[in-house]
């Protein structure tokens, strides 16, 4: 195994081809009703392999197929892995960032109407009476940190008006600098509190599939919540307006990529991890030579043929978003958790790889092949 390897699975092919020299004496498998010694299958296992293969294929039912044709093989018993455990109790503790009221006198209001008046944008009179009424008491997150942008950018508008009455103008600054040194708090909110970001960090019950694309409007969606931060950080109110905050989180509830390889990411991890545990024993009778046959069908037809393009793909995804997740969350409270339920098990299931391509290694020079 060469020193630096960004991940297995994708040079997975050419490297066994090479390391292991195989030929090319592919057969297809015996049918999956009868066991290697002639007896017939369990007929819940051959049910669970029928629905199986009637979904359509994922890492987890390639896994299942491996670990069912392997165990047939080598005549052992390969259990699947407990299910993965339910969000951290902890991350589903976090309080909200309290953040003080700012109201304005109903005299004031008169004046915030005409004030500072731009082109397309809503007067700040305008904003405020949103923010008061039944659904501007109730807005998501999202829609809360969107409206700060604007109202700041109204505020902006109001204290250049020199048409504005001096002491209104004077009232506004004082307003726009709390309003402002509140708007990070309101960012960590929304980071931390928001039903679909959580809901994509927490993850899903499913794996990603081969029909799962790209991620591109996730990398995207990604993008522009990064760039948000940095506006909001850098005091760009201007920039930050221009981001359509709930369209970015739209195209992540859509998706549900980032859910799904949380899942993906963790479940593989400890499917291969039992898998590595289980294939420590050893027995001679591996050697023999319609054992050894049967055991390259595998590794060629399940392993490298299906399992592997699962896996590749999943990685492919890993390493556009993963980056960009752990960015977002940086010096936030999620921050650990995201370390927890992606980046840490994307690191350890490459070595759980490197581990298993070893045992195949192993297998060959035990038995000189």
């Amino acid at each position: 195994i060469a020193p630096r390897i960004n991940y297995i699975a994708p040079r997975l092919g050419a490297w066994l081809a090479i390391r292991l020299r195989l030929g090319c004496r592919c057969r297809f498998a015996k049918p999956i009703d009868v066991t290697q010694s002639g007896k017939p299958r369990p007929a819940w296992l051959v049910l669970t392999v029928l629905l199986l293969t009637a979904c359509t294929p994922n890492s987890d039912s390639e896994f299942a197929v491996y670990r069912d044709r392997l165990g047939r093989t080598l005549k052992l018993d390969l259990p699947p892995p407990d299910p993965l455990k339910a969000p951290l109790s902890e991350a589903n503790s976090i309080a909200a960032v309290a953040i003080a009221e700012i109201r304005f006198e109903l005299l004031d209001m008169l004046a915030l109407d005409s004030c500072g008046l731009q082109p397309n944008k809503p007067s700040l009179g305008n904003l405020i009476a949103e923010r008061n009424s039944s659904l501007g008491k109730v807005m998501a997150y999202s829609t809360q940190l969107q409206y700060e942008i604007k109202l700041l950018q109204a505020l902006e508008a109001c204290i250049a008006d020199e048409q504005a009455p001096a002491d209104l103008r004077e009232t506004l600054k004082q307003t726009y600098l709390q309003k402002q040194q509140q708007l990070p708090a309101r960012l960590l909110n929304f980071l931390q509190l928001d039903t679909t970001l959580r809901q994509q960090i927490f993850g899903s019950q499913r794996p990603l599939d081969l029909t799962s694309g790209q991620a591109v409007e996730t990398r995207l969606a990604l993008q522009n919540l990064i760039a948000l931060k940095q506006h909001i950080q850098h005091k760009d109110y201007l920039q930050a307006s221009q981001i359509d905050i709930n369209q970015q989180i739209a195209a992540l509830y859509q998706g549900q990529v980032l859910a799904d390889l949380q899942h993906s990411l963790r479940s593989n991890l400890t499917q291969l991890q039992q898998l590595n545990r289980q294939l420590q024993h050893w027995d001679p009778a591996w050697c023999k030579a319609e054992t050894q046959d049967i055991l390259q069908q595998v590794l060629l037809q399940v392993f490298i043929g299906k399992l592997q393009l699962q896996l590749a793909h999943q990685d492919g995804i890993a390493q556009q978003l993963l980056p960009q997740l752990n960015t977002l969350y940086a010096d936030t409270t999620l921050a650990s958790t995201v370390t927890e339920r992606f980046q840490q098990p994307w690191q350890q299931l490459h070595i759980e790889l490197k581990r298993h391509i070893a045992w195949w290694q192993q297998l060959r020079n035990a038995c000189k092949r």
